[in-house]
């Protein structure tokens, strides 16, 4: 570091700062426009998002879809408690081994189509 003496201090630290500024500066805007492609891209996928979730089918669609996952692990988990007394030959329909068991009859079982 050169003398600069006392009265050129200021001068001499804005022409240092002013020179790393300019060194700084392609960095910067190259971390400048990543942050924003991934800011732009959060922003898209949460729009996305917010287009789904307000779409009345999309929603009716899911909420079909995952009562249908439900329903589809109850009748398989009746069906699994029921087969062993179908093998041990205990004569024990499916509508009585539910009353049996849950004490409630369905009329019928229709499975939904989504």
């Amino acid at each position: 570091m050169p003398f600069i003496g006392f009265g050129r201090l200021r001068e001499y630290l804005e022409e240092e700062l002013q020179k790393r500024y300019k060194e700084a500066v392609s960095a910067t805007l190259a971390l400048l426009e990543q942050r924003c492609d991934e800011v732009s891209i959060d922003l898209a996928r949460m729009d996305s998002k917010i287009k789904d979730t307000s779409d009345v089918a999309y929603l009716r669609r899911s909420v079909m879809l995952h009562a249908t996952s439900i329903s589809g692990h109850i009748v398989s988990d009746m069906l699994r408690l029921y087969s062993p007394y179908v093998r041990v030959g205990i004569n024990l329909s499916l509508r009585q081994f539910m009353k049996y068991c849950f004490g409630w009859v369905t009329s019928k079982i229709s499975i939904c189509n989504v």
